[in-house]
């Protein structure tokens, strides 16, 4: 959302290219009551074009109901530009473009089409972001710079980083705006995020409270808790089509059928959770907010440097950060950012229901010269097995999903009910050899 941004601040309003490494200076220069606007726009409209679809408008299946966006939306005249009414409005804070035209996540499948809209990354972004540890720190940072003079005195880019921060993120946000989210009703944000994480993806995050113990959040028996092992089964399966992809002769274990099984039941997981718009709003403020914080540390922001931080990724900048305010991230952070938005791009996909049938299944492993799509899949492959200490691209014996015929009213079997946290990916520091290659 906000890496978005950057790159059409720095490509400029006319540009039909923008710049893929952005321009992050001067969005974290921009007033907050600009930031917290530009989100409303980009909710207003849903998203940005282009996107591949497969006959039906992504809207439906993305947010569940894609009058969602018009329910919460401002009204007409309240939302700048010619978004909405058609109607110019220059008084309005808004000096950068809107959302328009630039979001290419991987390369569509054979027969989909561009023209439809893409809302925002899906929450298994934000989910993997988060689990570096990124919030942690830079609460962290934070309260350090307004309780003491431990840091250096922050130049004026990062008075202003700090100040948007705060204010977008580390405060309740102005009434009635979409990013409002907590309430006397759900006082706590990170609990918010967690019940979301755990309701779509059926999982938790990496880590609880700074003592060690499980951050407490609602739980709900009806959230996605076989994702994890369904999605690890789709991952399983296209390795053994991409590592079989050449093979005209002796065993092959390729099974287009099983991979397109498995997507079908994933898509529905996902749709199950998503009916009226359910989780929409929250899954547009969390991917926005983990997308500012993956936006800091892309390049040797000011804040990056005040913090004397300064280094060649993102990896190493949030590490030298997480050593001036006492807070290391994850070991495994590198896996994280890498897999965050290409899992992104295929979960898209797979809601989509690209790859629900055996011959569309195909395009994951296919020998095609140029496929995005192969490539994005075996990245998640590589990194997923690292990050959670899981081979894989070992064949195992598994139960199938459920058939698919005929509705269901849910997806996942009920949690027994308890404080039991969720299931979290794994801290595990070793992985088998055979985990590793084929990354980008």
């Amino acid at each position: 959302m906000f890496r978005l941004l950057a790159r059409w601040l720095k490509a400029g309003s006319t540009a039909s290219n923008p710049a893929a490494d952005g321009d992050a200076i001067s969005l974290f220069r921009l007033h907050p009551i600009q930031l917290h606007r530009y989100l409303e726009e980009a909710w207003a409209v849903g998203g940005f074009e282009p996107y591949p679809i497969t006959g039906t408008t992504t809207e439906n299946v993305f947010l569940g109901d894609p009058s969602i966006t018009d329910d919460l939306a401002l009204p007409d005249g309240l939302v700048g530009g010619q978004l909405r009414s058609g109607i110019p409005f220059p008084s309005l804070p808004l000096a950068f473009p809107p959302p328009r035209a630039f979001y290419e996540p991987i390369l569509p499948p054979p027969g989909l089409q561009s023209g439809a809209k893409q809302p925002w990354e899906h929450l298994i972004y934000a989910y993997l972001i988060e689990n570096t540890g990124v919030v942690r720190i830079f609460r962290r940072v934070l309260e350090m710079y307004a309780s003491g003079e431990r840091l250096e005195v922050p130049s004026l880019d990062s008075r202003r980083w700090l100040r948007s921060t705060e204010e977008l993120f580390f405060r309740d946000p102005p009434p009635f705006h979409i990013s409002s989210i907590t309430s006397l009703a759900r006082p706590d944000l990170e609990a918010a995020r967690r019940y979301a994480y755990r309701e779509l993806l059926g999982i938790d995050l990496n880590h609880g409270r700074a003592d060690g113990t499980p951050y407490p959040y609602p739980r709900d028996a009806s959230a996605n808790t076989d994702f994890v092992a369904q999605w690890e089964a789709f991952l399983g399966e296209v390795w053994q089509g991409y590592i079989n992809r050449r093979n005209s002769s002796g065993e092959n274990s390729t099974d287009p059928e099983a991979v397109a099984n498995i997507a079908d039941f994933l898509a529905k997981m996902q749709r199950v959770r998503r009916q009226n718009g359910n989780l929409a709003r929250e899954e547009f403020f969390h991917t926005a907010m983990m997308s500012w914080f993956h936006l800091t540390l892309e390049s040797d922001t000011p804040i990056v440097v005040d913090l004397k931080a300064n280094a060649a990724n993102a990896v190493e900048r949030l590490r030298k950060i997480g050593e001036r305010v006492g807070i290391a991230p994850h070991p495994k952070t590198r896996n994280f950012f890498e897999l965050a938005e290409p899992a992104s791009s295929l979960l898209r996909f797979i809601e989509l229901e690209s790859f629900s049938e055996a011959s569309k299944a195909s395009v994951l492993f296919d020998l095609t010269p140029v496929n995005r799509v192969r490539e994005d899949a075996l990245v998640v492959i590589n990194h997923w097995a690292i990050a959670t200490g899981r081979n894989l691209k070992v064949r195992r014996l598994r139960e199938a999903p459920p058939a698919r015929t005929g509705p269901r009213p849910a997806v996942s079997a009920p949690v027994a009910p308890g404080p039991a946290a969720a299931p979290a990916l794994p801290n595990r520091e070793v992985m088998t050899a055979s985990a590793n290659g084929h990354g980008r």
